[in-house]
């Protein structure tokens, strides 16, 4: 999310996204992360979203790409 010149990055808590080399990068170049947890799909909305789609598209019963 930025706003004007304020930025707050947001990203899971998996392991290579808050290595210590990581998080010194957004501290010094000024970026402030959202803490977030990892593995998350209650909080993550394109989770909810894949959810949503796949019941939209199981009930099509498409039998083939064209059918979708």
């Amino acid at each position: 999310m930025a706003i004007g010149s304020y930025v707050v990055f947001q990203q899971d808590g998996a392991p290579c996204h808050t290595a210590r080399m990581v998080s010194k990068w957004f501290k010094d170049n000024g970026i402030e992360v959202l803490e977030w947890p990892g593995q998350s799909p209650d909080m993550n909305p394109i989770e909810n979203l894949r959810r949503l789609l796949k019941i939209k598209v199981a009930q099509k019963h498409a039998k083939s790409l064209d059918d979708l």
